[in-house]
């Protein structure tokens, strides 16, 4: 595991890593699967951190658009761009087969385009709602409950596609473990923040999505991990909002 964070750091966001700490050898995906939600939680920390000190200088909506670009720089748009493609398939409305096929197309279609447009809008606006008090915790919790909603697609669902690959083999080797692990920071981050009701209902209705994917798909594919991640981390940011706005 001693090589598992900086490759899965490398992998999973654009923060640099030195080449000498990732090796001569490509890691394998079961030891990068442990660093998953602890690297959710490095983003939405980073996140937060710099929104904290636009907030010094901004009003607070100009935060939360800062915030909502951090979440998806530090990522490099992985997930984003998953979203977009899972747009584009199901979208489409094509049978399975098809829209696999257009899933894996590298250009973007008009349901992409959308998608992502409403999704980031849909995160500005509530995480508006939420203000600032509340506004740092979320941007710190949400990427974190996606990431775990991202092992435990990995871990209950399988591969889509009959052909193998990285993302076949992330399926493959994710484990009881990697989940449990998952869980347990998640819960300290969640009673951290105190964020945990708007964690709950993420995992609910990501799981939700998961499942029509899986039923619609015969599986899930690295494009609908990052999908169900985006849902995930849209849905906290959502019921934080809702939660902030009830009186009492």
């Amino acid at each position: 595991m001693h090589r598992g964070f900086p490759t899965a750091v490398a992998f999973l966001t654009i923060i640099p890593v030195p080449d000498r700490l990732l090796g001569k050898h490509a890691m394998p995906p079961s030891e990068m699967l442990w660093w998953f939600t602890p690297i959710g939680l490095l983003i939405g920390g980073v996140s937060a951190g710099i929104t904290y000190l636009a907030t010094l200088v901004f009003p607070w909506p100009t935060c939360a658009a800062i915030a909502v670009f951090c979440l998806i720089a530090l990522s490099g748009a992985l997930h984003l761009d998953g979203f977009m493609d899972t747009c584009d398939g199901l979208g489409s409305r094509a049978p399975r087969e098809r829209a696999l096929e257009i899933m894996r197309d590298s250009r973007v279609g008009a349901f992409g385009v959308v998608g992502a447009v409403c999704l980031i809008l849909l995160k500005f606006a509530f995480l508006v709602a939420v203000g600032r008090q509340w506004g740092l915790c979320t941007v710190v919790a949400a990427p974190v409950v996606g990431r775990l909603m991202q092992v435990g697609v990995l871990r209950l669902s399988k591969y889509a596609r009959a052909e193998g690959g990285l993302a076949a083999r992330f399926f493959q080797t994710a484990t009881d473990p990697h989940c449990m692990v998952a869980i347990g920071l998640t819960l300290a981050v969640a009673v951290g923040t105190s964020t945990f009701v708007p964690m709950v209902i993420a995992v609910a209705v990501a799981g939700l999505c998961a499942l029509r994917i899986h039923l619609k798909l015969g599986g899930n594919t690295g494009d609908t991990v990052g999908a169900i991640s985006e849902i995930a981390e849209l849905t906290c940011i959502a019921f934080m909002a809702v939660l902030v706005s009830v009186p009492g």
